[in-house]
């Protein structure tokens, strides 16, 4: 049975607070008198979602260290290796765990990852078709080596299969519009998705997809309005948070800085959101009230250093 402090964890991890999650992980990996490597396995784990790679595979080393047989640690180091861009390494340390009955399809994922990363096309055609994977899962892979090798409209058919058998995949349906995009270009492949989304009781990603391809084609009010559908439908954050970005490049400017405001509350280390909000406080021309708004995060999160960077900045703004 897992202890409490395990639960916490996993709970940092799914609610997306990895920094905490890996401050938490650090604090037991320094206390713990026996299994050390499991608290730096998770430390690393967590290093890996924050974006830090390099600390992620130290730690990852250290857990190895104390235990060179532990498979989750070897996993965890292969992975920081693959994120750090040491693919070859990975792919060796990723294939040398395939019949670790714990981690082995783990494994397998990472060096099909690898593979696609060093665009070794047939290689990787090869070992997804030979690796006895699922349908479904042959053809996530199968979908990059075609297209990678130039035969595109097989890419295209083998997507199409993908979405087919795993309807709920965002990554199926972007690739597949990315492959369309390709051979159709934007517009049609924007007005297809338009068609698609207005279907009653269609899927949320078809939406998501559309209004997506209007920011792209420069449509910022079309978007706009698709997200606000999105969010209204579903409540998902992510559709509030976008909506908010095409807002701030329309005349609805000032409906988005509360939007942002509400975005960078729940996750003050937002970059792109702190950009959109000053550029549209600043379009908008309440620069002021950026300032307070600065001045109200550094109380709540006092730790984050770089929200008095952008309070200095907005604050420089306004004097000059």
């Amino acid at each position: 049975m897992p202890s409490q402090i395990y639960i916490q964890y996993k709970n940092l991890m799914k609610s997306g607070a990895f920094r905490a999650a890996a401050e938490l992980a650090e604090r037991e990996a320094i206390g713990a008198s026996t299994r050390g490597e499991f608290w730096l396995t998770q430390q690393a784990n967590a290093l890996l979602r924050c974006g830090e790679p390099q600390k992620a595979l130290a730690c990852a080393k250290r857990a190895v260290a104390l235990a060179p047989r532990n498979g989750y640690a070897l996993l965890s180091c292969a992975n920081a290796e693959k994120d750090c861009g040491d693919t070859q390494s990975a792919l060796a340390d990723f294939r040398a765990l395939y019949n670790d009955p714990r981690v082995g399809s783990r494994a397998r994922d990472g060096a099909l990852a690898c593979l696609e990363a060093m665009g070794n096309w047939k290689e990787l055609l090869a070992e997804a078709v030979s690796a006895g994977l699922e349908p479904e899962q042959v053809l996530r892979w199968r979908t990059p080596a075609l297209a990678g090798m130039g035969h595109r409209d097989e890419a295209i058919e083998a997507c199409r299969e993908w979405v087919r058998l795993s309807p709920g995949s965002s990554r199926a349906h972007w690739k597949l519009v990315e492959l369309e995009i390709e051979r159709d270009g934007l517009e049609q492949v924007r007005l297809r998705m338009g068609r698609q989304a207005k279907i009653p009781n269609q899927a949320p990603i078809y939406g998501e997809i559309y209004a997506s391809l209007c920011r792209k084609a420069g449509m910022e009010r079309s978007a706009v309005g698709q997200y606000e559908k999105l969010a209204a439908g579903g409540g998902d954050v992510r559709f509030s948070r976008k909506q908010a970005f095409a807002m701030a490049k329309t005349d609805r400017v000032e409906e988005a800085i509360p939007i942002l405001e509400e975005v960078l509350r729940t996750n003050p280390k937002d970059n792109y959101a702190h950009t959109s909000y000053i550029a549209a406080c600043r379009r908008a021309g309440v620069l002021p009230r950026a300032e307070a708004f600065y001045t109200e995060l550094i109380g709540r999160f006092p730790t984050i250093g770089g929200l008095y960077g952008r309070r200095n900045a907005v604050r420089k703004s306004i004097r000059s």
